[in-house]
């Protein structure tokens, strides 16, 4: 099976609140690659969540992680993780519009 782009350069919409950035509608899908990319001038964080269900309160598969700026950080809590169908992956970060996010996966 190959990869495919779930996410191409998406941002948080608000600072501090969860967004869903993919949802698995057909298939459960195997996250690859996921990078978190800073071109901003100071250090941002972000969280990120994968759900069952859309808007489930879960514990954050990527703990609060700092991205230096002009610097990009590659997630490794989140490598390999299943993201179920019909569930979602959520990132948090600290600014809006300040990190952006790419991921790639493989559905199963």
């Amino acid at each position: 099976m190959t990869d495919i782009i779930l996410i191409n350069n998406q941002t948080n919409a608000a600072a501090n609140a969860r967004d869903i950035i993919y949802t698995a509608s057909d298939k459960s899908v195997t996250i690859t690659a996921f990078t978190a990319a800073n071109n901003t001038e100071s250090s941002k964080t972000y969280k990120a969540y994968i759900t069952a269900l859309a808007g489930e309160d879960v514990s954050a598969v990527q703990p609060q992680t700092i991205v230096v700026r002009d610097k990009a950080d590659l997630g490794i809590y989140l490598l390999a993780q299943r993201i179920p169908k019909g569930g979602t992956l959520e990132i948090e970060s600290s600014d809006a519009d300040s990190l952006s996010f790419y991921v790639t996966g493989r559905q199963d």
